[in-house]
C-alpha cells in the first residue's frame, strides 16, 4: 500500500512540476517574441552600439536573446528595500540580447518597464 501512495505522490510532483516548467517555458517564449523588436530598436541606439558599428540588423540576425529577472549591475543589496533602484536590481525584467565575440561581443540589456538599454562589451 504504501508503494502505490508514494508512486501517486510522484506522479502528482511530477505532473505539478512539467505543468510548471511548461507554464514558465511559454511565457518567457512570448515575452521574448512581443518585446524584442523594442529591444533591438533600443539597443540600436546605444552609444557602444555606435562605437562597435552594430546596426538594427545585426541585434535582430546574429543576437541570443534571453529574459532574465533583475540586473546585476545595479549596485543594490537585497536588504535595500527602500532604495529607488532596487526594483531595477531584483524586480524588473530585462530582455538580454548577446551578439557572439565575431560581432565584437556585446551585451545589451533591455529594461521593459523603463524601456531603457544598456549596453557593454563581454
Amino acid at each position: 500500500m504504501r508503494v502505490i501512495v508514494i508512486c501517486l505522490a510522484l506522479l502528482a510532483a511530477t505532473k505539478v512540476g512539467v505543468k510548471e516548467w511548461l507554464y514558465r517555458s511559454a511565457t518567457d517564449d512570448v515575452i521574448v517574441a512581443a518585446y524584442r523588436v523594442r529591444a533591438v530598436d533600443a539597443c540600436t541606439k546605444t552609444e557602444m552600439s555606435r562605437k562597435v558599428g552594430l546596426n538594427d540588423k545585426a541585434w535582430s540576425d546574429q543576437a541570443n536573446a534571453v529574459l532574465i529577472m533583475g540586473n546585476a549591475q545595479v549596485p543594490v543589496y537585497l536588504w535595500q528595500t527602500e532604495s529607488e533602484d532596487w526594483a531595477k536590481r531584483f524586480r524588473n525584467p530585462y530582455l538580454s540580447l548577446v551578439l557572439g565575440k565575431q560581432a565584437g561581443g556585446v551585451r545589451c540589456d533591455f529594461d521593459i518597464v523603463n524601456g531603457i538599454a544598456t549596453a557593454r562589451t563581454l
